[in-house]
């Protein structure tokens, strides 16, 4: 049988220059969007953010018309840059 891992957890510092860490172990979270995202996101952690409010928050007055598709890939990226907990931390329910 094998070993099962402790979770550890991931976290994150909203107060000066966006952090996340995991074992004191920096996450690098690369790119405005990216980082505007999971800001938006751990404002509203817990909860449901809204579609639209995160394309206005991305975008704000240039919205593309591939605005939702783009967002589906900026979730999976930082989904991807904060490790195997990612799909844990982020997951997609409607409506948001």
């Amino acid at each position: 049988m094998g070993q099962s891992r402790e979770r550890s957890a991931v976290q994150f510092g909203l107060l000066g220059p966006l952090q996340v860490s995991r074992d004191d172990v920096e996450l690098p979270v690369r790119g405005a969007k990216p980082r505007v995202l999971l800001t938006a996101l751990l404002l509203d952690a817990g909860r449901p953010v809204p579609t639209d409010r995160l394309i206005a928050g991305l975008w704000q007055d240039r919205v593309p018309p591939t605005a939702r598709a783009s967002l589906s890939n900026q979730v999976h990226a930082l989904r991807r840059a904060l490790g195997d907990m990612g799909s844990h931390l982020l997951q997609t329910t409607v409506p948001g």
